[in-house]
């Protein structure tokens, strides 16, 4: 029998449904979720996206954005509400047995990017706040690789030290960031800010490009959402939590965090906070910030790492995917970051987009573990909706097509599309693999 005490690093449930002693409300995930959304790239997205497109476009591109996350985040959060099961499980069910190892490495190899981002950007904002405050000269790559060192030991204890830790770090950082638009709006008047004026760039030049850029920027994490609700007391919760993050919290986020960038016109996050007077205050914001997003970047992490090497402990998966994630950020992956976003809202889209219709569509609801016997080792069906959806996602990131507009989703929708049309028109003739034999 399991050994009930939540802070045993081994215990993440990443190949079992969650015990009920273990559930909680739907309002301590949403929580959770908005800790994870106040993070440094999420603050760079809010940023860019004001200063490109001004206030009024601005907060529409950033309204129509929360509106797809919230419908596309409640239905995954239901997923993980109703089976109780990981990402990755859950994966396996359309993907097939060993197909999902393809897919959970894709996964976890994104937010081990995710990881190297967030850490470099950590270690070069402290470095910057720490000289600017203190005149003091820190290397960036110690403070990258202090932070990571961090980050590391609070993942290993899984969903309770994630928990606990937001129960502190949310609400302050939510207050800090309401401090930062009292001085905002101290200074400006709503019809100043209203008449601010855009400085459109190659990257964001229109309303569609910023919602899709903010989708892409969250679609990971909408993916992964199951990981956090399917320790919700009930399926209800899973809306609960959605409307507390995508629905209201992570919006706001975005444009508190996006003013001041876009009032000083400058795109560094610690020089523009300065700007309005909250230098120290800020950089509180961006340390815990990036400490509760990475953390879960790393456990969601080590939840698909666990499932591609079973037999390697939870604690070892995760303590080796931080070291790796770390090196990725001391390596410089930010110089990449745009093009990072462009490949991730196409490739990870589909793969909620199939995962969704498998389970709401053909399966009717009915994934348990006991049922993963049944399931092929692979399945083409699935593989054919993903290339088809992140092939259209990546052309429509790059303007050669569009069906809506928003190239996350694009990939979302065609993925989901095909699925559908393949599962009901041709899924007795579709080769299924079943180990190695047809």
């Amino acid at each position: 029998m399991a050994n009930s005490s939540p802070l045993l690093p081994t215990h993440n449930h990443a190949n079992e449904a969650v015990p009920e002693q273990e559930r909680v409300g739907g309002l301590k995930i949403g929580l959770i979720i908005v800790g994870v959304s106040i993070t440094l790239p999420a603050f760079l997205v809010g940023a860019e996206i004001l200063h490109a497109l001004g206030w009024k476009d601005g907060l529409i591109a950033i309204g129509g954005a929360a509106l797809i996350l919230l419908i596309v985040g409640s239905m995954t959060m239901m997923v993980g509400g109703i089976s109780r099961l990981s990402t990755y499980s859950l994966i396996q069910f359309s993907f097939g047995i060993r197909g999902a190892r393809f897919i959970n490495l894709l996964l976890a190899l994104t937010l081990l990017g995710w990881f190297g981002v967030t850490a470099q950007m950590f270690g070069a904002t402290c470095a910057s706040a720490i000289h600017s405050t203190l005149g003091w000269e820190w290397s960036n790559q110690w403070l990258t690789l202090a932070g990571g060192g961090v980050m590391i030991v609070t993942a290993i204890y899984g969903f309770s030290a994630i928990d606990r830790l937001s129960r502190v770090v949310v609400p302050l950082m939510l207050i800090l960031l309401i401090m930062g638009c009292y001085q905002v709006f101290r200074n400006y008047t709503g019809e100043s800010l209203w008449a601010f004026s855009a400085k459109p760039n190659a990257e964001i030049h229109s309303i569609g490009v910023g919602i899709s850029a903010v989708v892409g920027a969250f679609m990971v994490g909408v993916c992964i959402a199951p990981d956090m609700t399917r320790f919700s007391k009930r399926p209800a919760d899973s809306i609960v939590a959605a409307l507390c993050s995508y629905g209201t919290c992570s919006p706001l986020v975005l444009v508190i965090a996006g003013l001041p960038v876009m009032l000083s016109g400058s795109k560094d996050l610690m020089s523009a906070y300065q700007s309005i007077g909250l230098g120290l205050p800020a950089l509180i914001i961006l340390v815990l910030a990036t400490w509760t997003t990475n953390v879960n970047n790393l456990y969601s992490t080590s939840l698909g790492l666990s499932q591609v090497f079973p037999r390697v402990r939870a604690s070892v998966v995760t303590l080796l995917a931080g070291g790796v994630g770390t090196a990725v950020g001391l390596a410089g992956i930010m110089e990449y970051f745009v093009g990072f976003l462009l490949v991730l809202g196409a490739l990870i889209p589909p793969v909620a987009g199939i995962y969704l219709v498998d389970f709401f569509w053909t399966k009717r609801r009915d994934y348990r573990l006991l049922n993963l016997q049944e399931v092929p080792s692979f399945r083409s069906i699935t593989f054919l909706a993903w290339v088809m959806g992140a092939g259209v996602g990546l052309l429509s990131s790059y303007g050669a097509i569009s069906l809506s507009g928003i190239s996350a989703l694009d990939s979302l929708l065609c993925a989901g599309a095909v699925y559908i049309a393949v599962g009901r028109f041709g899924a007795r003739q579709a080769v299924e693999f079943k180990g190695l034999s047809l």
